[in-house]
């Protein structure tokens, strides 16, 4: 549900600033194709956030402007909202224009930002339920599919008794350097802990795959010329008469 996430970033942002400021970072107005609304919020400390402004490029932007901010001592807010343009400038696939309000706050802002969250914003959601989540296939079966795709040039995948594990397998390999990379995004974030077992896990299941399916060793097997045979050697003579 929108408002019980809303409410977690909420009361997560409020119980983290009586013990350090934050930078406030606001979506005030947008033009054309963004990712998010204006009234759109996250709030970014010296070390980690909360909340989101739609990620991305725009949101790298801002939180390296946010934390910049911090470290002037009385700067309290912009003066007028930042404009960014996220297709020319950002290179991300939306094309508008979105102008990002930042401004300090304190344990002192506190019961503004409670009454703000509880009275004025909240009262504009709507509950959602969402189903899928969006390019979660893409996401996570890119890998999958492309080796699916090529093991019809290796006839030692397909052709395996057991095919199908094979397939589950690198599907699973695929599926978790995927989740390696996602996480990874939000590491650098510091909103998770570093996925590198997940990509410990794709190594490990790809490498047992290729060590399952390694073709056994061709057995040599020492061959002798057997001796002529008559018969061969008076069909030899025969050829050369007829030759001659």
């Amino acid at each position: 549900m929108v408002i019980t996430h809303y409410r977690c970033h909420a009361e997560a942002f409020l119980s983290r600033l009586p013990r350090e400021p934050a930078m406030l970072v606001r979506v005030e107005s947008t033009q054309g194709s963004v990712p998010r609304e204006a009234g759109t919020w996250m709030a970014v400390f010296a070390e980690g956030l909360v909340g989101t402004i739609g990620g991305g490029h725009l949101e790298l932007k801002a939180i390296a402007r946010a934390r910049a901010l911090l470290q002037v001592p009385g700067q309290k807010i912009e003066k007028s909202p930042v404009k960014f343009v996220l297709g020319p400038t950002l290179r991300q696939c939306r094309g508008g224009v979105v102008y990002l309000g930042f401004k300090r706050v304190t344990f002192q802002d506190a019961p503004a930002l409670k009454q703000f969250f509880n009275n004025e914003h909240i009262a504009k959601l709507t509950p959602v339920a969402l189903f899928g989540g969006g390019h979660v296939h893409n996401t996570y079966f890119t890998l999958p599919v492309l080796f699916a795709m090529l093991s019809n040039h290796y006839s030692f995948t397909w052709s395996h008794p057991q095919n199908w594990l094979v397939l589950i397998l690198m599907m699973l390999a695929g599926a978790a350097i995927c989740q390696f990379f996602v996480l990874r995004h939000g590491y650098k974030l510091r909103r998770n802990c570093h996925p590198l077992g997940y990509a410990l896990v794709a190594v490990a299941v790809a490498i047992g795959v290729i060590i399952w399916l390694k073709p056994d060793a061709i057995k040599s097997i020492a061959t002798h010329a057997s001796p002529a045979s008559d018969s061969s050697k008076n069909g030899y003579k025969t050829v050369v008469k007829v030759f001659e």
